[in-house]
Formats: structure tokens, C-alpha cells, sequence
């Protein structure tokens, strides 16, 4: 029984980890743990924000109690005995209790997952991903995107481009030049906690006084619950891949906004405050063709504590005086930032802890949001962020060019932490365009996406300046819808924290955890009780896996193509 002993051992300390895991992330462990490096596992353990040696203790003492039981055997349990004790351990690694209940039955996401089976979820998510691809599939995503002209099966995603039309050029009046592009993509910036309509109160209040005088989409989504799908998105409206675009694009021919602009005239950087080979950042930034990248590796403090790299006020510093030494122009400068990421480091933390305080009592905040610690944290270094995006806006103002120059603002996804009540608002983020260019302030009710951005800025550009562009692009999204009412005609799906696309929008309908919901025009959704539906709903997040999966086999775009498009 000895063999016995050691395998009970083992899977009481398996489940009391993942345990000990879902306390620090909130979410149960998955097979995304294999996409890291051990170097990038020790990075992201040493820069948890609430990870300290003793949160082991609890397990040591279980382990070693066990140990002490098995070892010397206090209490004499028969062999019987013995056998149901190992046979309800390992029971506890295979019962799946998603047949006794729903995720829809919980108010938030986390309370779901407190009670999932976390060995069971871990072992699920090794499954998980697996498409089986045949052409029907494909022809199936491309009927259900029949707006577009698809010219071959091998290459799905592959379409003829309609020239010269663009839903954001009549809110435009355009010098003679080119105008300067820059994009900041702000960490964990979310719907829920900025902009005009916010459910939980804005803590942005600099950009909800820019979104009033800029084009501003209240329902824009990103496509990941993480980081890692939001460069691929907005700067290239490009497939998932199985892990992320990033992980395949030295390998995936593909055009996206930042070559194409390259191709027209425009210099590029790119500044982040964070390690930029993490999730093979680097690599995917290089094949653009961006002449200027800027990262920050960790970083140690004296006591001891490891974070993720610079906060936003060094990194626009930085932007700022590297561009002040770039004489080539136009330009498009992307900005990803990093003070909103845990753990949290930046000047004058309790300033800013007592304006968020402020905002709580302002806003009359659930008992909750006041009483976690991490919650206030994080809504800090909301408003530090905001502040220091003025302070940007404002080295901008100095420059000659800023009259001519178009900035895209929005977030990567949501603080998860927040408690949101479903998923689906892990991916609401803001998106705001504001320029002195514009005509005026709009207001714009559709659903929209990162994958949108790419498409809308170059059609704008290209229908005042007639840009050199190939006969035929691969976006999996579209122009920005400028309707002034609500209306979603949008089909993606969400790259999920297993890297696996679970969730799925067609139109006004979702697909989340296995339900089906209606979303409303406040970006509520509704359980629908409607079989057929969602049997639908399952076949067109299939469709879709399925595109994504075999396009990033390097079947995006054919070498000729590819090859006439930077001649």
C-alpha cells in the first residue's frame, strides 16, 4: 500500500495548490501555464500582488499532518477503508459538477468558479482546443460574413477590398499631409469603472472630459480576457492562433495596419513599460516592420518586491523624448502601458488612494469594492493612470504636429478582480478617437471591436490620401459602425485565460460558458432558454475555432499576394 500512500499524498497536495492558486488569481488553473517559460512562471509568481511565502504555510501543514497519519498510523483503518478513502481522492480529480450546475446560476464570475472542481477544470482545459477542420467548416464562417467577397478557400479569411469608403471620414477635415497616428492601449482600463456611462462610477475623469469632445464608442470590446490577443487586434485585426497571434507570427504571412502604413511614408515606435519578449511581444512587433521598440524588463525594489517594469508617467516621458528625436514624418506611436497592472508602483500612491476613497463615498460604493484591498489598489492606479495621460495630452499640445494628429485611446480588457457579473464584461472596454482634426463631439451606440480599428483607420486615411493598399485584405473586422442607435452586426469570438476561444458573438446574440444570452442595449445580457439557438450558436463558435486554427497555419494571405502588397 505503499505505492498508495504516495499517490494520496501527491493528489491532496495537487488539489490544495490549485486551491492556493485560485486565492491569488481568482481563476482556477489551466493549460495556459504551458505556454510560459520557467523564467516567465517566476516573474509572474514574484509579481503576484498578493503572493507571500506564508499563504504555504496552510499547505505545509497539511501535508505534513498527512505525512505524520499515513507514517505512523494513529488510527487503524481496515483495508476496506483504505480503498474508499483512495477511491473518493480520486474522485475528487474527475467529478465535473458543471452537470449539477450552471455558470449562469452565479451572479458573478467568481463565484462560479469558486465552487468549480479545480484538478477536473485543469484537466478539461488539457483537452480543450481540439478543432477538427474540414472545408465545410470554412465555407460556413464565410456564409455567415456574406458581406464580403471571398475569392478562396484555402485562404478563408481572404476578401476584396472596397476602395475608398470610410464610416469616419465625414467627421474629418484633413490637412494637405498625412496626420500622425498615436494609439495608447492603457492595462486593465475598463467600461465598467471609466467612461460616461460606467456602472460602478468613473475614475477617469480626464478621459471621460476627453470622450465628450472626441468620437467615443461606449460598447467596444476587446477579443481577450489578458493582454496577449490585444496588439494582433487593434494593430492588425489578425486570427487568434492557438495560443495568440504573437506565438505564430514570424511563421503567418499577414498584412496588418502598422506594415501598410510603413508601406505609405510612416516612421513607427512602439513604447511599452513592461518586458516586450513576453508573449513573444517582440517578435510579433518586429514583423510589422516598427523601426523604434521600446520595452522595460522587471524590476526589483528594495524590499524586495519584483515588478513588471515602469509606470505610465516614465514611459510617456520616454515616448515623448525619443519622439522629440525623430525628425521623419507622418508617424504612428503606440503606447501600451503598465502602471494599472498589480502589483502597483508609482509616485505618491496615498494621494491617489485617497482620491479613489473619495470617489467611493461619491459614488455610494458597494461594501465590497470599499473593503478590498486589492479592488482600491487597483481603482488607484486608475486615476494615476488618468493623471498622467493629461499630463501627456499636454507634452502633445507643445508639439508643432499636434494639430494634425489622430489619437485611438482605449484598454486591453478589464481588472477581472472588480467582481463583474458575467464575463462578458471582462471585454467591455472604452474606445475613444479624438483629434483636433474632428468636425465635432459624436456619440456612437453599436457594439464594436479592437478588430475594427485596423479596417476604420486605414479606409480613413486611404480615402483623403488614396494609400497604396493590395486589391485584397484578411481583417476578421470591420469599419467602425457610426450609428447613432444601438445595433450589433458583429461576429468574434473571446480568447478566453485558457487561450482557448470559448466565448463567441454573433449579431446580438452570446455564447458564455455553454449558455446562450441576449445582449441588451446597455451591454446586459439575458439567459435565453432557446435550444435550437444555441445548438446554432455552438456550430458557429466550431466555424470559427476552426478559421482561426487553420489560417495560422500561414494560410492568411498566399505569398503572392503578400509579395505585390510591399513591392
Amino acid at each position: 500500500m505503499t505505492t498508495m500512500k504516495s499517490i494520496s499524498f501527491l493528489l491532496v497536495f495537487i488539489q490544495i495548490f490549485l486551491i492556493l492558486y485560485f486565492l491569488q488569481a481568482y481563476v482556477p488553473l489551466d493549460k495556459v501555464v504551458f505556454s510560459y517559460s520557467a523564467d516567465e512562471i517566476k516573474k509572474i509568481i514574484q509579481t503576484s500582488s498578493d503572493f507571500n511565502l506564508f499563504y504555504l504555510i496552510p499547505l505545509a501543514v497539511v501535508l505534513i499532518s498527512i505525512w505524520i497519519l499515513l507514517r505512523f498510523r494513529p488510527v487503524k483503518i481496515n483495508k476496506l477503508g483504505r480503498i474508499i478513502i483512495y477511491f473518493c481522492l480520486l474522485l475528487s480529480f474527475i467529478l465535473n459538477q458543471k452537470t449539477l450546475i450552471r455558470s449562469s446560476s452565479f451572479s458573478n464570475p467568481i463565484k462560479y468558479y469558486i465552487t468549480v472542481n479545480k484538478p477536473y477544470y485543469f484537466l478539461k482545459s488539457l483537452e480543450n482546443g481540439k478543432i477538427n477542420f474540414d472545408t465545410q467548416k470554412i465555407i460556413e464562417f464565410q456564409q455567415a460574413n456574406s458581406d464580403r467577397k471571398y475569392v478562396d478557400i484555402k485562404y478563408p479569411l481572404l476578401y476584396s477590398r472596397e476602395k475608398n469608403e470610410s464610416n469616419l471620414y465625414p467627421f474629418f477635415n484633413f490637412k494637405d499631409e498625412k496626420p500622425n497616428i498615436v494609439l495608447i492601449i492603457m492595462e486593465s482600463l475598463g467600461s465598467r469603472y471609466s467612461g460616461l456611462h460606467a456602472e460602478l462610477g468613473s475614475f477617469t475623469p480626464f478621459l471621460d472630459s476627453l470622450a465628450s469632445i472626441s468620437l467615443y464608442w461606449p460598447h467596444a470590446l476587446c477579443t481577450s480576457e489578458r493582454t496577449i490577443n490585444v496588439l494582433p487586434s487593434v494593430l492588425g485585426s489578425l486570427p487568434y492562433s492557438k495560443d495568440g497571434f504573437t506565438f505564430v507570427s514570424d511563421s503567418c504571412l499577414h498584412l496588418s495596419m502598422i506594415s501598410l502604413l510603413i508601406k505609405n511614408g510612416y516612421t513607427s515606435s512602439f513604447f511599452y513599460g513592461g518586458g516586450i519578449q513576453f508573449d513573444k511581444m517582440y517578435n510579433f512587433l518586429r514583423d510589422q516592420g516598427i523601426q523604434t521598440i521600446n520595452g522595460h524588463d522587471f524590476y526589483k525594489s528594495a524590499d524586495g518586491t519584483v515588478f513588471w517594469g515602469i509606470n505610465d508617467q516614465e514611459l510617456y516621458k520616454e515616448g515623448i523624448s525619443t519622439i522629440s528625436k525623430i525628425e521623419a514624418a507622418p508617424r504612428v506611436d503606440i503606447f501600451l502601458t503598465l502602471s494599472t497592472h498589480g502589483p502597483w508602483d508609482y509616485p505618491d500612491i496615498p494621494k491617489f488612494e485617497a482620491k479613489a476613497d473619495q470617489l467611493f463615498k461619491k459614488y455610494n460604493s458597494p461594501k465590497e469594492m470599499v473593503d478590498n484591498a486589492m479592488i482600491r489598489s487597483e481603482l488607484s492606479s486608475i486615476i494615476f493612470a488618468d493623471s498622467t495621460l493629461k499630463e501627456l495630452f499636454l507634452q502633445y499640445k507643445k508639439r508643432k504636429d499636434f494639430e494634425n494628429t489622430i489619437f485611438i485611446i482605449t484598454g486591453d480588457h478589464e481588472f477581472a478582480q472588480t467582481v463583474p457579473k458575467n464575463r462578458f464584461d471582462l471585454y467591455q472596454v472604452p474606445l475613444i478617437i479624438y483629434s483636433p482634426l474632428l468636425k465635432g463631439p459624436k456619440e456612437f451606440k453599436p457594439i464594436v471591436s479592437h478588430l475594427d480599428i485596423t479596417p476604420s483607420v486605414l479606409n480613413l486615411l486611404d480615402k483623403k490620401y488614396s494609400l497604396t493598399r493590395p486589391d485584397y485584405e484578411h481583417w476578421l473586422g470591420k469599419d467602425l459602425d457610426t450609428c447613432h442607435i444601438f445595433r450589433s452586426d458583429r461576429k468574434l469570438g473571446f480568447l478566453c485565460l485558457d487561450r482557448e476561444i470559448n466565448d463567441y458573438l454573433y449579431n446580438d446574440v452570446l455564447l458564455l460558458n455553454n449558455d446562450i444570452f441576449k445582449v441588451n442595449p446597455d451591454l446586459s445580457i439575458t439567459l435565453m432558454d432557446m435550444p435550437e439557438e444555441k445548438q446554432q450558436m455552438v456550430k458557429r463558435l466550431d466555424y470559427f475555432r476552426c478559421m482561426n486554427r487553420y489560417t495560422t497555419l500561414n494560410k492568411i494571405v498566399s505569398e503572392e499576394i503578400y509579395c505585390k502588397s510591399f513591392k
